[in-house]
């Protein structure tokens, strides 16, 4: 384990995921969304430190890049819903 693995994460974990959101969206704007998907796979699903009224502005910022993320994604969303319709097994009859 590496040292820095022991120390606990600081707060800077929120700067983190400002960043990182931040970067995902550029790339759902630029329709990269395979990329997006591979930056996606870097957040952390828990942060390990509680939030400081320091961490508020850079959380905020990672919500509103959360959901201008999913505003994006729906036309994919509809894409995909297409492509299994038309390609996909068919579904069961109520």
């Amino acid at each position: 384990m590496l040292a820095r693995d022991k120390q606990a994460p600081s707060a800077s974990n929120y700067a983190d995921l400002e960043a990182l959101t931040a970067e995902i969206l550029k790339l759902a704007e630029g329709g990269r969304w395979e990329d997006a998907a591979v930056v996606a796979e870097q957040l952390e699903t828990k942060l390990h430190t509680a939030a400081k009224p320091a961490d508020r502005s850079a959380i905020e910022a990672a919500l509103r890049n959360i959901q201008e993320i999913s505003e994006r994604a729906i036309p994919l969303h509809q894409d995909l819903a297409n492509l299994l319709k038309a390609f996909g097994p068919p579904l069961p009859k109520d």
